[in-house]
């Protein structure tokens, strides 16, 4: 039984409480993927609770006063305006917004999340200063918007960043602007945009909603596009289901409005993609251009019938997740040129036994071939052969992912073996780097947010516990009497001792100095009679009773205070717990020694007769060391 660990306290009285990646950027990709979203750490337009917020103007009756805070740079970001919640809507009264270059001596560069969204007051325009170099998620909204006057040096449109309501038909994008994202510019009506000629990153849909994304004039054999970019191959929108029982909540379900189908071929002079253009399509086959600088991230995610890509080397970067999860792709040729293949972006590829990498590839990210997710676990594709050249980061690949190799220019073969560390993107001890047991053992999946962790490399470094291979430390194992006994013994030291058989079931040499060391020091019992039992699995409370033992042989303080009486709490285990494990048991607790755990996240439980896993076991030797130098 694998259990989660909880840490609890005693309050008062016998009752216990439980306590309960930024992507680099490449050369071809400036922008993160995730740059548009208010959680990533590289996103500085949310406006938080936290953060001191001025009016431009003193006087509380100009309509026009604009609410600002003051950035870490020293810059000011437009985060409201006086007028959103004054006059009625319905009135046809409105203002136009006019944003200063400087506000108070600070330059003004950024329009924050949700500043200029229209409330009470109708918007009719709106001016941004040469300063402003991003705009917000969900910044601009004017449902009866007239202008819209975007300025040169703008270079990021947020995610959802402009709607540009009913009434405005044209909006120009500077040509400074390098990062839209998703679904980033919107309006009713708004049918002539100008695009920049020089995007780094384009997010998916970035004209969704609006009357420019549904004339089907901009779209060629079902994909649309604007001027040197592919803007989407598929549109999804949303559909109510009909219920009969009108009583029934409403539901909608995902439709594709449109979509480029079958064998397709992207126009000559397309440069850059949209994020998650053909994502869930039912494309068969597609032929890329030459003037195609990359493929975006999620660009061919999802599709089925996806069997054969041919990627030319013009295209220099191979998006994340690109071709994730292209069930029968099983034919990939990958030309010289291409520099940099992204993180899973042939993942769940299962089909896909073989591919040639170029010498001119010098990145491939975490996970971008022979991996599939199953049950919580990532699993490899054994059949993978990887053909590639020595000493690139093709053959550093294979050997980190354990794939067969085969070298083209020594026609050596590397036969496959185990996956390291660097095959996934498990976190190591920062104390430790190399050294951590993520990097040592492949079985244990990371230091970050495992509460064992920490014990295991205690128990590793002080010679109690070993690995259970070269590779492998097996932590939801079980442990038998004989290896606790082992593992204690070295916790106590290793000390020397005479003692005599105590046990007539001792049959092994590796196991006997320590269990007779303990039986002789009193703090290891047997079974009954003369028996050990060295093969069965210990449990939890037969550790505690060891521990407390050990404890009085060291004279430490054995109080436990009233409320830490496990017999009195409602735990539903807790008159499992043998009489002679019940003081035990409490001290453990009192002295964090040992937790309750919880086998499905929210019942929680004492566990006395279950067997701890070895790293669980590792964290109790962790937290008795201290209690035995520190109490």
């Amino acid at each position: 039984m694998k259990l989660k660990k909880i840490m609890c306290m005693a309050l008062s009285g016998a009752l216990l409480f439980t306590a309960a990646y930024v992507p680099v950027a490449s050369a071809w990709n400036v922008y993160d993927t995730d740059y548009g979203t208010e959680w990533n750490e590289e996103s500085k337009t949310a406006v938080t609770d936290d953060m001191e917020q001025f009016r431009e103007k003193d006087d509380p009756d100009d309509f026009t006063s604009l609410v600002y805070t003051v950035r870490e740079d020293g810059s000011a970001m437009i985060t409201d305006y006086s007028a959103r919640f004054m006059g009625d809507p319905n009135s046809g009264f409105g203002i136009e917004l006019t944003v200063p270059s400087e506000i108070n001596g600070h330059p003004v560069t950024a329009i924050g999340d949700g500043a200029l969204r229209e409330g009470s007051m109708r918007i009719f325009g709106i001016t941004l200063p040469p300063t402003i170099k991003e705009i917000g998620v969900n910044a601009i909204y004017g449902r009866y918007l007239k202008h819209l006057k975007l300025n040169d040096g703008l270079e990021v449109i947020k995610n959802y960043a402009i709607n540009c309501g009913d009434e405005l038909e044209t909006l120009v994008i500077p040509e400074s602007v390098k990062y839209i994202g998703d679904e980033a510019i919107s309006g009713e009506a708004l049918k002539n945009i100008t695009m920049p000629s020089n995007l780094e990153y384009m997010g998916s849909r970035i004209f969704f909603g609006s009357a420019y994304d549904k004339d089907t004039n901009n779209r060629i054999d079902g994909i649309q596009y604007h001027g040197q970019y592919l803007i989407a191959g598929i549109r999804i929108g949303y559909a109510v289901i009909d219920n009969p029982d009108p009583s029934a909540p409403t539901e909608n379900k995902q439709i594709h409005e449109w979509e480029a189908v079958g064998d397709i071929e992207i126009r000559e002079g397309t440069t850059i993609m949209g994020a998650d253009a053909f994502g869930m399509s039912n494309i068969t086959s597609v032929k890329l251009p030459s003037t195609l600088k990359s493929i975006s991230h999620l660009g061919f995610y999802w599709c089925k019938n996806l069997n054969n890509v041919v990627i030319p080397g013009n295209v220099k970067e191979i998006g994340d997740n690109a071709f994730a999860w292209c069930e029968s792709l099983s034919n990939l040729t990958i030309e010289e040129g291409v520099e940099h293949i992204g993180q899973a972006a042939f993942f769940r590829c299962n089909n896909l036994n073989e591919v040639t990498i170029p010498r001119s590839v010098t990145q491939i990210d975490m996970h971008a071939f022979g991996w599939d997710y199953v049950n919580d676990y990532d699993v490899r594709n054994e059949n993978l052969v990887i053909k590639c050249y020595s000493g690139t980061a093709a053959e550093q690949y294979a050997r980190d992912n354990g794939f067969e190799c085969i070298l083209l220019d020594t026609g050596e073969t590397i036969g496959k073996g185990e996956p390291t560390a660097a095959a996934d993107d498990r976190y190591t001890c920062e104390e430790k780097g190399d050294n951590c047991a993520v990097k040592r053992f492949k079985d244990i999946k990371s230091a970050d947010g495992d509460p064992d962790h920490s014990g295991i490399e205690f128990c590793l470094d002080n010679g109690i516990m070993n690995g259970t291979g070269d590779d492998t430390f097996s932590p939801d194992d079980t442990i038998t009497r004989a290896q606790f006994a082992t593992m204690f013994y070295r916790l106590a030291g290793s000390p020397e001792t005479s003692a005599s058989n105590k046990f007539s079931d001792l049959t092994e040499d590796w196991y006997k100095k320590s269990v007779n060391w303990a039986a002789e020091n009193g703090v290891i019992n047997g079974t009954g009679g003369s028996s050990f039992s060295p093969y069965d699995t210990i449990t939890r409370e037969q550790i505690a009773a060891i521990f407390y033992r050990y404890a009085q042989a060291k004279g430490l303080d054995l109080s436990v205070d009233e409320g830490w009486d496990l017999s009195q709490t409602d735990y539903n285990d807790k008159d499992e717990i043998s009489d002679y494990a019940l003081k035990p048991m409490n001290w453990c607790f009192s002295r964090h020694v040992m937790f309750i755990h919880s086998t499905n996240g929210y019942e929680y439980s004492i566990c006395p007769k279950v067997a701890p896993t070895r790293a669980d076991t590792a964290t109790m030797f962790w937290n008795f060391s201290y209690v035995l130098n520190n109490d």
